[in-house]
């Protein structure tokens, strides 16, 4: 084997890593990954504990602040005083300390301090009293983890301890805090009960007296995969730096690399034993790369025989025993030279220089996999000798295969198209209503409470709910309908959260229209033919964009009569995808038709259409300027994309879809077009099918889904437009066009 050094990159970086074992932070990813996780939270506080999860506390803390997070998260008041000492001034939490600790720093620093206790309640005091300061506090619950945190049945006493604090000047409780115990496995009955738990613990925490601003709850985990613990601030660390607990959604960077180079290569015969206690013997000959690295530097022993490294492209395994400062390679027949860099732990994204094809690199989940143990573990345990380099929050680097694979979930972009937020005015008097009579009564409902959360702390929220048969209430009280109209009246803006029929057609629209308040989103006319997918269909075919072949029915029999398969029924005026379903015998389409009939008079019928199903969102803002949002893609497995897929949780979101920008123009030309000839007001989502010959749009949404984890929300919180300031500007331009005298 020839020992001669072949440097392929004569910079200083690549000459240390033909020489030493390397750790490289990636800041990009870390600002990737916030960008991702904050587009699913109201506030997204950055957790750096531990030393920004070893990554460097004030390298990830500013990383996360300039892309996305609001406030900063640590374990300590040791490590919160070096984040303040080295000019970090975001609002900083701390939430571990002993019930005798002297919280001066947190009084000096401006540092929030965890209570879960009256003794530690009683330190907090203390310090404010000696240093004429007042603490800010968060009450922290135990919901379900026997460890830290307030125990339930003393939860009350600290409450009300803390309200005569508040009234003594010394503290301010600001937030009310818990942690979920199961939030990784998304295990619904755990998650269930530690939510119901925190929910009693703020509801106790009101009646003590007490208003805390800041309910949260959930970390990475809860903001991936349980939208329904999304309070008012979502606490993440292992996000920011590519861990995702749960292991099931593709959408985080790696934001360590660990490379070494090889120190040493070695040709063996069949049964040469290698390292400690010969725990492996050699099937064939073979070659050997020595590499200089071991479990001083953070690799788990337990690993030994399991583990693999990326050598030319190539994954091959470790074999012997992990030592102490080195691990042996059986590299086949590869042609490993002295100096040659392995990537023993890649970030999913990792670049192969000259364009080679290459095998995956080795996450750190594959390790802590082969290890049984977790990633933060083995990322807060990488050695103090490898040699630290930074990739900055900018620095592009380019992929050797798309990030994310098609039908990832939702990821999110740098900052582009971000519309500027009308302020809303203070004490704007907002009904937000949800429910319905109809089919998508469900959906409503989520996205009615996820609009009062977000208007709550700026505007003065009314709440209206319409039953399933048709009745009102406000907070559970019933109403007649005289009685609903006149509480709408008194309000400034009616927000009809209300998807589909006797909602989005336009009927609250003209509700509102008559009692005289501004209306969010489309007009009576715009909602009415919008929600008609015909006629929608037939107007954009007038201004030039392409529909699918199809014809209205209104019988099972007169669907069979000269079928066209394969075709895809739909009621005319349904959402959330209710009633869709594809089919390929007339048996199918029989039934198809007949149960879209329960849910429409009218049925559609259309040619089935092959291609990449695209959402591109459209804001129209009073003045009839408008802002389009990165196109979402879609990618699910089932036939079409039904109720059942749109909520089971198997469709996958990708935001911005990865797309040519001559398409991407062409979808957004047409999203604009379609939207312009109907009259959409406020925000309207136009979806589309991308075929070989351009784009088809498929139908158009005026009062799209408008939780956080809705597919417009995650558009525009991908262009730079977090969710609470894209409600607050749609109350806002409402006001300005019904001011104005504008429909």
């Amino acid at each position: 084997m020839s020992a001669t050094l072949c440097p392929t990159d004569p910079g200083p970086d690549a000459a240390v890593a033909r020489t030493h074992p390397v750790l490289t932070v990636r800041l990009d990813a870390v600002a990737h990954n916030t960008r991702v996780l904050a587009g699913s939270a109201r506030r997204l506080m950055a957790v750096v504990k531990a030393d920004g999860f070893g990554l460097g506390a004030e390298d990830v803390a500013r990383t996360a602040l300039g892309h996305g997070a609001s406030a900063l998260g640590v374990a300590t008041l040791a490590e919160a005083a070096e984040l303040r000492l080295a000019g970090l001034t975001a609002p900083l939490l701390a939430w571990l300390t002993a019930p005798g600790d002297d919280l001066s720093d947190a009084a000096l620093h401006g540092v929030d301090v965890a209570v879960p206790g009256v003794t530690h309640l009683q330190a907090a005091v203390s310090a404010a009293r000696r240093l004429g300061r007042v603490v800010r506090v968060h009450l922290y619950l135990d919901c379900g983890a026997a460890r830290d945190g307030c125990p339930p049945e003393l939860w009350p006493g600290l409450c009300a301890a803390a309200r005569r604090a508040e009234l003594d000047g010394t503290v301010r409780v600001v937030g009310v805090m818990g942690h979920l115990p199961c939030a990784a496995s998304l295990d619904p009955v755990g998650n269930a009960g530690a939510t119901a738990r925190f929910v009693r613990g703020v509801r106790q925490a009101r009646a003590a007296g007490l208003r805390p601003r800041l309910r949260h709850l959930g970390a990475t985990a809860a903001v991936l995969g349980l939208p329904g613990t999304a309070f008012d601030l979502s606490r993440v660390g292992a996000g920011l730096v590519g861990i995702d607990p749960t292991g099931r959604y593709p959408v985080l960077r790696g934001a360590a690399q660990v490379t070494a180079p090889v120190v040493q290569v070695r040709d063996v015969g069949a049964g040469v034993g290698v390292g400690y206690d010969h725990t492996h013997r050699t099937a064939a000959p073979t070659r050997l790369a020595l590499l200089p690295l071991g479990y001083a530097d953070g690799l788990p022993v337990a690993a030994s025989g399991r583990a693999e490294v990326l050598v030319h492209g190539r994954r091959r395994p470790l074999v012997g025993r992990v030592s102490m400062d080195q691990v042996v390679v059986d590299v086949g027949d590869l042609p490993v030279r002295l100096g040659d860099v392995v990537t023993v732990i890649g970030t999913g994204d990792d670049v192969v220089t000259g364009g080679a094809t290459s095998d995956p690199a080795p996450t750190l989940a594959e390790w802590a996999g082969w290890a049984g143990t977790l990633p933060h573990e083995l990322l807060t345990g990488l050695g103090r000798r490898l040699v630290r380099r930074t990739a900055p929050a900018d620095a592009h680097l380019t992929p050797t295969r798309p990030p994310f694979p098609p039908g990832a979930p939702v990821t999110s972009s740098p900052l582009q198209h971000r519309p500027l937020p009308t302020p809303p005015t203070p004490g704007c008097r907002v009904a937000v209503v949800g429910g319905g009579a109809n089919a998508e009564h469900d959906v409503s409902l989520a996205s009615a409470a996820a609009v009062r959360d977000a208007l709550a702390p700026t505007h003065d929220v009314v709440a209206l709910t319409i039953a399933r048969d048709g009745t009102w209430s406000t907070d559970g009280v019933a109403l007649t309908f005289p009685e609903a109209v006149a509480l709408i009246a008194t309000c400034d803006v009616l927000l009809p959260a209300v998807h589909g029929p006797h909602g989005e057609d336009g009927t609250l629209a003209a509700l509102a229209d008559l009692a005289g308040v501004a209306c969010v989103g489309s007009g009576v006319r715009a909602g009415a033919v919008g929600m008609d997918k015909w006629v929608t269909k037939l107007v954009a075919a007038a201004v030039g964009v392409a529909v699918a072949d199809g014809h209205v029915v209104r019988s099972a029999a007169e669907a069979c009569r000269e079928p066209r398969l394969p075709a895809v029924v739909k009621p005319v005026a349904s959402g959330s995808s209710h009633g869709v379903r594809r089919v390929d015998t007339v048996g199918e389409l029989a039934a198809a038709v007949a149960a879209a009939l329960e849910l429409d008079d009218r049925v559609l019928v259309e040619g089935l259409v092959t291609g990449r199903e695209i959402d591109v969102a459209v804001l129209r803002r009073a003045d009839g300027t408008t802002v389009t949002s990165p196109p979402l893609e879609i990618g699910h497995a089932g036939a079409v994309f039904d109720t059942a897929t749109k909520y089971d949780g198997s469709a996958r979101f990708v935001v911005p879809a990865e797309l040519d920008p001559a398409d991407a123009d062409r979808l957004a030309a047409a999203a604009l077009a379609v939207v312009d000839a109907l009259g959409c007001e406020g925000v309207a989502r136009a979806d589309f099918f991308l075929t070989s010959d351009g784009p088809l749009m498929n139908e158009v949404n005026t009062m799209p889904g408008m939780t956080p984890h809705s597919q417009v929300p995650r558009m525009f919180a991908a262009a730079g437009l977090p969710y609470a300031e894209l409600v607050a500007e749609l109350v806002a331009q409402a006001r300005v066009r019904h001011a104005a005298g504008t429909p």
